[in-house]
């Protein structure tokens, strides 16, 4: 069981930061395209605004992702996987005869139908409810909203903005300013994502202040602490492989011909020798009278 009641923390700081991203792309892609790629991509833009919400159903699954290989349910997230890709590949061929735009919709709409599912199949098990995802997306969610409605109120004033690159920086300093701030102070969240991207920044600190020997020691120890895992498992395997030996060897004696006997004692001896030369205890010789032809 997974402790505590709340979705992981780096997942709600990770969609904090990809929610205002996505809806960016989504509403500026022709200012995003101009500044980045120039006018010969002008083209791409009603591509690049289709494949927008993927960036926001990737940053609500990936860190139940993270929660599955934490809690040791990898095969879970592996049969996840499994049910992606033949989604997605469906929704590509859906959309080929659609050409690019086709495409990019089909891979959007198709992971747009996979986030409830995958969503509530992630928290099975796990002391996560689905009301628990719920309340940690709908502050952020929330907020967007009101920023893009912000965004849309104003869009007639934006649009006379020269040269591009001002009124991307515009645009998305409005976007991004109503988001947080109706994050953070309207819905009273600053307390709880100064607390996660605190413990980012002690973490990212704490590292910068281990000196170059302490990484060199740590290091050192992690190897140690690896080759003593190794050594153990080795020496269980070893252990394995040899009591089945012993067992095969030592098996249907009485059901043998003569002829597979004297194969039998022979590759006793051989793997008996093995053992000797390895250290190993020989294997239990069977006291069985082989007759000769």
């Amino acid at each position: 069981m997974l402790s505590g009641s709340a979705p992981p923390r780096a997942g709600i700081g990770l969609r904090a930061l990809v929610m205002p991203l996505t809806v960016g792309c989504a509403m500026f892609p022709q200012d995003i395209v101009l500044v980045f790629l120039g006018s010969k991509w002008l083209a791409a833009t009603s591509i690049f605004r289709l494949l927008a919400p993927t960036m926001l159903i990737f940053a609500l699954i990936n860190p139940l992702g993270w929660m599955l290989m934490a809690t040791g349910r990898v095969s879970r997230s592996v049969k996840m996987a499994f049910l992606i890709a033949p989604t997605v590949i469906a929704g590509y061929g859906i959309g080929l005869r659609y050409g690019p735009e086709g495409v990019a919709a089909g891979f959007s709409i198709a992971m747009l139908l996979l986030a409830g599912p995958l969503v509530v199949w992630a928290r099975r098990g796990t002391s996560i409810s689905v009301l628990d995802v719920v309340k940690a997306v709908s502050p952020a969610s929330l907020s967007i909203a009101v920023g893009a409605a912000v965004v849309l109120a104003v869009s007639r004033y934006t649009q006379s903005i020269e040269p591009v690159f001002l009124r991307l920086v515009a645009e998305s300093a409005l976007l991004f300013g109503t988001y947080w701030m109706m994050l953070l102070f309207a819905l009273n969240q600053k307390s709880a994502y100064l607390q996660i991207f605190g413990e980012l920044r002690f973490r990212r600190a704490r590292t910068q202040r281990i000196s170059p020997a302490q990484h060199i020691h740590e290091n050192a120890r992690d190897a140690d602490d690896s080759a003593m895992l190794v050594e153990r498992a080795g020496a269980q395997i070893q252990a394995a492989a040899t009591d089945g030996v012993h067992r095969l060897l030592n098996l249907g004696a009485p059901l043998l011909p003569a002829h597979a006997l004297r194969v039998r004692a022979g590759g006793q001896e051989a793997y008996g020798q093995m053992c000797a030369a390895h250290g190993l205890s020989s294997p239990q010789r069977n006291t069985r009278q082989i007759p000769m032809c």
